[in-house]
């Protein structure tokens, strides 16, 4: 039979130990509670990590930013106008379609003629606004936007 003269140092060490000291050790670890360990908070899901860039926090934050803008001007008449390539839409309707996506409706002003009826679902990144009042004569006549979202 082969001899392990390692396993015998380790056994000739644990035999010179207290093994009053180590029962106690162990005890103590016995009677730890698991629980007093705090343990991280849960990883947050691919959802809550890209909440603040979708398109409800986008919606969201020009309705807080428009209704704020519009008391600042009571008597005018607020438009938002989204810049496409090749047309500019005056936005009557902003809503949140998809994590990315925004759909728009209003009229597609185009060179000249009259304005149409039109929507545009756009990705979020590529939406450019443009904000302004106009001077209403009769301030009853006043539009506002809608702004929709979850």
């Amino acid at each position: 039979m082969d001899e392990n003269p390692i396993g015998e140092q380790i056994m000739k060490q644990f035999m010179r130990t207290d093994h009053d000291s180590v029962t106690k050790a162990l005890e103590r670890f016995a009677k730890m509670e698991m629980y007093s360990i705090p343990l991280p908070p849960p990883l947050p899901t691919a959802e809550e990590r890209n909440y603040f860039s979708s398109a409800q926090v986008l919606v969201e934050r020009m309705s807080r930013r428009y209704d704020g803008w519009t008391k600042e001007f009571p008597d005018g008449q607020p438009v938002i106008l989204a810049m496409v390539p090749g047309a500019l839409i005056q936005v009557s309707d902003m809503r949140a379609e998809s994590h990315n996506a925004v759909a728009l409706t209003g009229n597609v002003l185009m060179g000249e003629g009259d304005p149409k009826p039109c929507m545009l679902m756009v990705h979020q990144n590529s939406l450019q606004l443009l904000c302004y009042i106009e001077k209403l004569v009769e301030p009853e006549t006043r539009k506002l936007i809608g702004f929709h979202w979850d």
